[in-house]
């Protein structure tokens, strides 16, 4: 199915183009003075250089072109050399195969992704589809929109394909794929350690939801913070629905909050191009771009452990937090 973006957004998402001054640093060159965005004299900055303990005995050094970057004003994107790192790790851990129309930015925390886009698509009394029960936080996002709820009953494997059908045999997918109001558009899915069930849906099942997705013409908002800490007892990492996103139809929203630091904020959204460029214009009047020390920090931390490393440290992460709890749960029998 070709993808008419323009369906999924609100007016306010169809009228937005950003920032002209945000837009100026996509002109910069290396050594060019910009008089065009009210940048401070790194001369007057007060801090110079740091030097922050790991683990061990290792030191993680801020120099002072680091710290040049991490106190100036940057692109909303987010830190060029960040970026490229996480690019490469979408690459490797999703490989979505529409990654030519395909667009990554930095966002303050998966949370303020998801803030944006909602702003950007969602229309009061919009309908939302959503697991129960489902992440109070996002709740709250959705609330200021009154929506009109669609729940979808979850067990152990998490979202049901059968009740997703269900709940929408109401319409028929050849009338409701290219109608704009009063059917459902937006499905907003936690699928690794559902918050707040715990589940993980396997892949079999999301390949299902998408090919329903599919039919009904529905954006799928994937927001996977707990994405390396899951506990089922297959090793490999679970297939991502961005992985399988033939349609170009999935929002993905990630975070350093679970596997680093959450007071850090820093996140990425990955997804079609027409609608991340979007979510970068409600960034550009909002809140500028995501802190530059803290993706300093990120992107130093990557540069030093590799990919490798980063990935075998999440999942030892994901392996020492149950034993730290030390606390069982039950979930309702799985029913397909």
């Amino acid at each position: 199915m070709k993808m008419a973006y323009s369906r999924f957004l609100n007016d306010i998402g169809k009228r937005s183009e950003g920032s002209s001054i945000r837009k100026l640093y996509d002109m910069e060159m290396n050594d060019m003075i910009s008089l065009g965005a009210g940048k401070p004299n790194p001369a007057t900055f007060p801090l110079l250089s740091g030097s922050l303990k790991m683990p061990g005995e290792e030191q993680l050094t801020l120099t002072p072109a680091l710290l040049n970057f991490a106190l100036q004003y940057s692109k909303t994107d987010g830190y060029p050399p960040l970026v490229e790192k996480l690019k490469s790790l979408t690459l490797r851990l999703h490989n979505p195969p529409r990654w030519q129309d395909t667009r990554l930015i930095v966002t303050s925390g998966s949370q303020n992704g998801v803030h944006a886009a909602l702003s950007l698509m969602m229309n009061v009394g919009d309908y939302v589809i959503i697991e129960e029960p489902n992440y109070c936080g996002t709740i709250s996002i959705f609330q200021q929109f009154l929506p009109k709820w669609l729940p979808v009953a979850v067990d152990n494997l998490g979202m049901r394909p059968d009740a997703l059908r269900a709940l929408l045999s109401r319409w028929r997918p050849e009338d409701v794929c290219h109608t704009t109001t009063a059917v459902p558009k937006i499905l907003y899915t936690v699928p690794i350690g559902s918050n707040p069930n715990g589940a993980v849906v396997s892949e079999a099942r999301r390949r299902e939801i998408y090919a329903i997705a599919s039919d009904y013409n529905i954006i799928i908002l994937e927001d996977d913070p707990y994405y390396f800490l899951n506990y089922t007892d297959d090793e490999a990492l679970p297939a991502s629905y961005l992985s399988m996103d033939t349609d170009g139809r999935v929002l993905r929203f990630d975070s350093f909050s679970k596997t680093i630091g959450g007071g850090l904020r820093v996140g990425y959204v990955t997804g079609p191009e027409p609608l991340v460029r979007k979510i970068l214009y409600h960034l550009h009047v909002s809140i500028m771009h995501t802190s530059g020390l803290s993706q300093v920090v990120i992107n130093e931390l990557l540069e030093r452990w590799g990919e490798d490393e980063f990935i075998s440290r999440t999942l030892l992460l994901a392996a020492l937090l149950p034993q730290q709890e030390r606390m069982t749960w039950s979930l309702p029998p799985t029913s397909t």
